[in-house]
């Protein structure tokens, strides 16, 4: 057991060493290689990587970065995280801009259909966004339950648990 333990801790110390290295790599390529290609891919592979960890707080603006810099047509599917993650994050503006440039791809037949319905689903997380942002601490038992419900479905259990504990 104790061998397991540190095993486990080992790992767990050579993750986080790992993240460090890739983030000051990551950001010397893209302080000396501000127009490279490569760096909107940096940013989306960084953002990609902090939403796994749960951390929505720092993905949304290296996803948001990794769109605003690229100089090439950006993948469907780096526009569609990205509008989730500026929801989850709360920004309705940037994940509704992300959402914009999704809408003309509906209009192709050749559109994957998961990819299409995930596209069609964006306008409930923006509602979604839209209801969380609008009420406030003042308002009635039912829309703070609501507001914790939105937090829920929009992945961010780190809003909605101090919420339902004050509501408790």
């Amino acid at each position: 057991l104790e061998k397991n333990l540190e095993r486990i801790e080992f790992l767990t110390q050579a993750y986080e060493t790992t993240q460090e290295a890739q983030l000051i790599l990551s950001s010397r390529i893209f302080h000396d290689r501000i127009h490279s290609p490569v760096v909107p891919w940096i940013l989306y592979s960084l953002g990609e990587q902090a939403l796994k960890a749960e951390d929505i707080t720092r993905a949304a603006p290296l996803l948001s970065g990794a769109i605003a810099i690229s100089s090439l047509p950006v993948a469907p599917e780096m526009l569609l995280t990205t509008a989730k993650a500026q929801y989850s994050n709360l920004d309705i503006e940037a994940g509704g801009a992300a959402a914009t440039q999704l809408k003309p791809l509906l209009a192709n037949p050749d559109l994957n259909d998961e990819l299409r319905r995930q596209i069609s689903i964006l306008p409930q997380r923006a509602n979604l966004c839209e209801t969380a942002l609008s009420i406030n601490d003042q308002d009635n038992f039912d829309l703070q339950l609501e507001k914790g419900n939105a937090l829920i479905l929009l992945d961010r259990p780190d809003l909605a648990e101090p919420l339902f504990h004050r509501l408790n």
